[in-house]
């Protein structure tokens, strides 16, 4: 037992003795550091970089495609050129714009309009003079391709009539003749329109027909009897 309590003690000396000679070296990246021990605390100092190589981070370039999209700031029909900076993952990245951005506006429908009058032409000129009037209640067709009736209004108490919000598109308008008349203006019965703006006059001028005179002439050799009594053949026979 004494023996065993004797080594122990002598082992415990050569600690104390030995420790503070002791230490140890801890290398961490690009900069080792050395650990010195004595009875009490422990110091830490730096030393220069070890021999194994640092690491070295390399950046591995990319391309980022434009789509096209408008940038906010730009306004409705401007046209940009040069580069934009996007930003990407806390870093900024330039692409260059290789075609200039013209955003397209939507197009709205021209609508257009045909108006006219239908008149009493009582000289049968084929004109609207001061002194006419406008026919009410007559039937103007708009067909498209004609003899095909897509439309028909009816003239008001002034003879006007109008076809309203019409696409820029070829038309025909036609007067649905009333009986009793004759059409004296268009010439060929119909207008044929090429509808690219407002069109307006197309007029259609009517006039009555004239009613057929009757032949009230007597017979050209009439026989007149004054008296009224047919002729008495007062001859005695033989």
């Amino acid at each position: 037992m004494r023996k065993v309590l004797a080594v122990i003690i002598v082992l415990m000396f050569a600690v104390i003795v030995l420790s503070p000679t002791m230490g140890y070296s801890v290398q961490s990246g690009n900069h080792s550091y050395s650990f010195k021990a004595t009875r009490v605390s422990y110091t830490i100092s730096s030393q220069a970089p070890s021999h194994e190589p640092a690491v070295q981070v390399t950046r591995v370039p990319f391309s980022l495609k434009y789509v096209g999209a408008v940038l906010p700031t730009e306004p409705i029909g401007a046209t940009t050129k040069g580069n934009i900076t996007v930003p990407v993952a806390s870093a900024n990245v330039t692409v260059p714009i290789k075609a200039a951005i013209t955003p397209a506006l939507p197009t709205v429908a021209q609508k257009l309009l045909i108006q006219g009058v239908v008149y009493d032409d009582q000289n049968g000129n084929g004109k609207l003079d001061s002194n006419e009037t406008g026919l009410a209640n007559r039937t103007i067709n708009l067909e498209q391709p004609p003899g095909n009736v897509i439309s028909k209004v009816i003239t008001n108490n002034e003879g006007r009539y109008g076809f309203y919000s019409l696409t820029p598109e070829k038309y025909a308008v036609v007067e649905n003749l009333e009986m009793g008349w004759n059409l004296t203006t268009p010439s060929d019965g119909k207008y044929a329109v090429n509808l690219t703006s407002n069109t307006t006059m197309l007029n259609f001028g009517n006039k009555m027909t004239p009613a057929p005179t009757q032949n009230m002439t007597g017979p050209s050799t009439p026989t007149s009897f004054a008296n009224g009594t047919m002729p008495v053949n007062t001859t005695s026979p033989k």
